[in-house]
């Protein structure tokens, strides 16, 4: 079993060995910018599977990142998440999952700062994914590969612009 696949079950086994039964809360940091596109369903869903979190919205606009999970007191993990409009057949013909650096930098200093895991996770249309990128000491534990990619900015115009991006291997990538 290689060093990868060691960190996600220690975190996973840190996650659901922990006492059960306390209320399933999301919060919202910031009432002017609520949960996105589905974040708060994704959010509700992740603490419906691990009754003992409390996910709380970050400020966007401070923190870049959509999520910090707690149980009790404790900071457990903080997240990027993303939801898509397809499904795993699609994910695996692209073979990555693409975030901004923007984010994954974000991601990985907070990571570092908190001594906790960062993880992306992405909601597809047939099944949730999360990608564990750091260690609880800010390590990455996955092969990254920086890019520039176009992005689509604006549903509405169709507005494209080249953005800075990180992507993270469907190989990496475990179920939840």
């Amino acid at each position: 079993m290689g060093g990868r696949d060691k960190q996600v079950r220690k975190y996973g086994k840190l996650s659901t060995q922990m006492p059960m039964g306390a209320n399933r809360k999301v919060y919202n940091g910031n009432m002017n910018n609520p949960f996105q596109n589905g974040e708060m369903a994704l959010a509700l869903a992740i603490c419906e599977r691990w009754p003992q979190l409390t996910a709380h919205k970050t400020g966007a606009e401070t923190a870049r990142l959509d999520c910090i999970f707690t149980v009790g007191n404790k900071v457990r993990a903080v997240a990027e998440m993303k939801k898509r409009k397809f499904d795993w057949k699609r994910q695996e013909r692209y073979g990555s999952t693409l975030i901004e650096h923007s984010k994954y930098q974000a991601g990985l200093n907070t990571s570092q700062a908190l001594g906790v895991p960062f993880l992306v996770i992405v909601q597809l249309t047939d099944r949730t994914m999360f990608w564990q990128v750091t260690d609880e000491h800010g390590q990455v534990v996955i092969p990254i590969k920086r890019t520039n990619k176009e992005a689509q900015v604006s549903e509405a115009n169709k507005t494209k612009v080249m953005k800075d991006c990180i992507l993270l291997s469907n190989e990496f990538g475990r179920m939840l």
